[in-house]
């Protein structure tokens, strides 16, 4: 993958943070038409979600821009060594929230994480905003809030799921069910199938032993990553402080990541005590979060976080922008 120098004078002009976000997406080609019978309707959506969203952006948004800066960062290895970014196809990025994926790719099944990027609709110094696409929201929430009540949507989704139905539907995806026409039978499938994905149109990394073949992915965790605009603002229009203001942003990503991880964990373990009935949709869910909470739990993220913290203390945007988060995150959950 392409990396941008972090001493090119440019590097942050927002037109070149876009481009390369969207130059460097996960496409959705011709060979995921081999795979998926619903391709043809999956990339009209695309079409007719790009006019709309295209429409509703005034050129001024910094949603879009933010989005981008955090992939910047977060490709930048900011997680630790074998932790790749990758932006999400633009029918993941609509429908299933992923804005970039994350994949830990020293395991030989790479572990795969989404990562919904999110201005915040309050500012810090509590100041209401409008939020983005307000007039016709109609593939995905706004806001913190709400994108984390999705998220936790989708954890009891699957967690809900019958046994009969989780075998039915896994038997189904492994005999290549999502190939087949789509009919009146087969309809609560498909329908079980897109609700249940964690993304659809995922191609493996270079790391993996078969890099080009299309596949979805069902179980991981769904991170969403908040910042205040002016950490953005400040990246863009501050050049003579710009490294203090990017690694400002660094430790805000890297303090979010490494709590919601642990609070998604934490939430599915609650999900595990309070059920009685198990599927293998929620177990594949539950097993891929677990092991990147594993993961966060090593010595090399471990230390990233700490220097996080560290770095946070003296820096009282930094505290109340994850104090917001955090906040948030315990509202959200909580209900």
């Amino acid at each position: 993958m392409e990396r941008i120098p972090n001493n090119e004078a440019d590097r942050f002009q927002p037109d070149l943070l876009r481009e390369r976000y969207e130059r460097e997406r996960i496409e959705s080609g011709p060979e995921f038409g081999q795979i998926y019978s619903s391709y043809s309707r999956d990339m009209s959506q695309v079409e007719n979600l790009t006019q709309l969203f295209s429409k509703d952006n005034n050129g001024e948004s910094l949603g879009p821009v933010g989005e981008a800066l955090v992939y910047d960062r977060l490709n930048d290895n900011i997680l630790g060594n074998g932790i790749i970014a990758r932006p999400a196809s633009l029918y993941d990025d609509y429908k299933h929230g992923a804005d970039v994926l994350l994949e830990a790719t020293h395991m030989r099944e790479p572990l795969v994480s989404t990562v919904d990027v999110t201005l915040n609709q309050k500012d810090l110094k509590g100041v209401s905003r409008a939020p983005h696409f307000a007039s016709e929201e109609n593939a995905r929430p706004v806001g913190l809030d709400e994108k984390l009540k999705r998220v936790k949507r989708h954890i009891d989704y699957v967690s809900d799921i019958s046994a009969s139905n989780a075998r039915e539907l896994g038997a189904w995806l492994q005999g290549g069910g999502l190939h087949e026409p789509e009919t009146r039978d087969t309809r609560k499938l498909f329908e079980m199938a897109e609700k249940a994905m964690l993304v659809k149109y995922y191609v493996n990394p270079e790391s993996s032993d078969d890099p080009y073949k299309p596949r979805y992915v069902l179980g991981g965790p769904q991170i969403v990553l908040s910042l205040d605009t002016p950490f953005v603002n400040r990246v863009i229009t501050d050049v003579n402080r710009r490294d203090q203001h990017v690694k400002a942003i660094d430790s805000v990503l890297q303090i979010e990541s490494g709590y919601g991880i642990g609070a998604l964990q934490g939430y599915l373990d609650k999900k595990v005590k309070e059920s009685s009935n198990r599927n293998f949709i929620f177990d594949s869910h539950y097993t891929s979060t677990k092991a990147w909470a594993d993961l966060f739990e090593n010595e090399e993220q471990q230390e990233i976080f700490k220097r996080a913290i560290s770095g946070a203390r003296s820096n009282a945007e930094v505290n109340a922008q994850v104090a917001y988060y955090m906040d948030t995150w315990n509202k959200a959950f909580s209900r």
